[in-house]
């Protein structure tokens, strides 16, 4: 039987503050659903959206004041850095962040590559994951513990697919942050972890051709995409307190095989 260390016992009786920046992704809604039912009352969760903060209104009403909305544009620089200080002048320290916004994916050959828009997707994705975490992780340091938790996807592993170049490009920058991340800060309780999926039945996909989703579907055992309802267990594994031992992790999930029972029993306890 698993013993559990009494400097354990007294992390999980803290309250966490966390921050997820794309937290009205239809991913994002998942995993803070998910968070809010298995986590403390007195955690707090700031989230992060752009047009549609609208979408955790039923989730506030669910958990009256534990759920505070920010509008932000995380491709405009100054907006994150007016963001992060408000957050800091609000709330403190954070100790659990999950990083997941997105633009929709656009599927093109190379020499129809859109710089102007893949510089605003680095800027969303990654520019603002690097201001956030200069910001963040020295305090989580200080702390002495605190999780950080980033999607990826299955195109870091192997050949990636065709006419996905800025995609690609974007998910390996990620995935370099999170090892180097990983490595910065294990040795002070602060873990750096990913997830990456094969295609996610989500709304950035909606505009790909199913040329593009098709095979996917069908290399898929199941054969289907996975929802996010079935990827948020797998996330949320990351930033509970039993993976003191798990800096730079990034398992690939890309066929939905999420054993429920696992992760649900190991949140939080």
């Amino acid at each position: 039987m698993q013993t559990v260390s009494s400097s354990q016992h007294k992390e999980r009786d803290m309250a966490d503050t966390y921050l997820i920046t794309g937290g009205t992704s239809d991913i994002g809604l998942e995993l803070l659903r998910l968070l809010l039912a298995v986590g403390s009352d007195d955690d707090r969760f700031i989230v992060q959206g752009f047009s549609n903060l609208a979408a955790i209104e039923p989730l506030k009403r669910e958990y009256p004041g534990r759920i505070e909305g920010f509008a932000v544009d995380l491709s405009n620089p100054p907006a994150v850095q007016s963001f992060i200080e408000a957050v800091q002048k609000q709330y403190g320290t954070i100790s659990r962040f999950a990083h997941m916004p997105a633009m929709r994916m656009v599927y093109a050959d190379f020499k129809d590559f859109d710089e102007e828009r893949f510089g605003r997707a680095f800027q969303l994705q990654v520019g603002s994951a690097i201001a956030i975490c200069k910001h963040i992780m020295p305090r989580m340091a200080e702390l002495g513990r605190g999780r950080v938790l980033f999607i990826l996807s299955s195109i870091i592993v192997g050949m990636p697919p065709m006419h996905c170049a800025a995609y690609s490009m974007l998910k390996h920058a990620l995935h370099g942050l999170v090892k180097s991340l990983a490595s910065d800060y294990a040795a002070h309780n602060v873990t750096v972890n990913a997830v990456a999926p094969s295609l996610i039945d989500t709304k950035v996909i909606s505009a790909a051709p199913q040329a593009a989703i098709q095979p996917s579907v069908v290399s898929n055992p199941m054969p289907r995409n996975c929802p996010p309802a079935h990827l948020a267990p797998a996330m949320a594994f990351f930033p509970c307190d039993c993976t003191h031992f798990t800096p730079a992790v990034t398992p690939p999930i890309s066929s939905c095989l999420v054993i429920y029972t696992i992760f649900q029993c190991t949140l939080f306890h």
